[in-house]
């Protein structure tokens, strides 16, 4: 393992990561910034402290979730929590598993659409216009392969810079597929 990547490679593992609830805990803790508490994770997802702390620990287990520090918070040390920042890396090799693999996949799409579209609900609701940072952008570029390589490698790099909170920024959940769409794939 290197130090930014974390290769997961047995099925306790895999299915460690793929837990739904662990996902959302997982995209919680990127949106929050900052180390956070169970509890504090627990609230924002509408579950009991004893819950998150179990998902936090399982995560922890596989090193996607580490301990930052602690405080006594009235007269409780309370255990505050942030992600690794490691890339993630589900190993094919796994056989089995691809069912997983494949939900956890879907789990984080449906979350990131399901945020897109209550953002533009609640604004709709206030009567304000779109929130700021609402991108619906999709669509077909035609690269080559290094060309494709290239950008893959923009993109990491950007969203690299841009992983940790800093002044004036906001939380942009986000997803991104890309595939070759040419006629092999069957797409018109």
């Amino acid at each position: 393992m290197s130090d930014n990547k974390i290769f997961l490679t047995t099925e306790r593992e895999i299915r460690i990561f793929t837990d739904p609830l662990r996902q959302r805990l997982l995209a919680q803790m990127e949106i929050q910034g900052v180390p956070v508490t169970a509890k504090k994770l627990a609230d924002a997802l509408h579950i009991t402290p004893s819950s998150a702390k179990h998902h936090l620990l399982k995560l922890q287990s596989i090193g996607l979730v580490e301990v930052d520090h602690q405080e006594t918070i009235r007269g409780i040390v309370a255990t505050f929590y942030r992600r690794t920042g490691r890339e993630i890396y589900l190993h094919a090799e796994v056989s089995g598993l691809e069912q997983e693999k494949a939900l956890a996949m879907e789990n984080d799409l449906r979350m990131v659409q399901e945020g897109f579209w209550q953002s533009i609900a609640d604004s709709r609701a206030a009567g304000l216009p779109l929130p700021w940072g609402t991108s619906d952008r999709s669509g077909v570029v035609h690269l080559t392969p290094a060309e494709m390589e290239e950008l893959q490698q923009q993109i990491a790099a950007f969203l690299q810079a841009h992983a940790e909170p800093g002044p004036g920024t906001h939380p942009i959940r986000f997803a991104m597929l890309c595939y070759d769409a040419g006629e092999r794939h069957g797409d018109q």
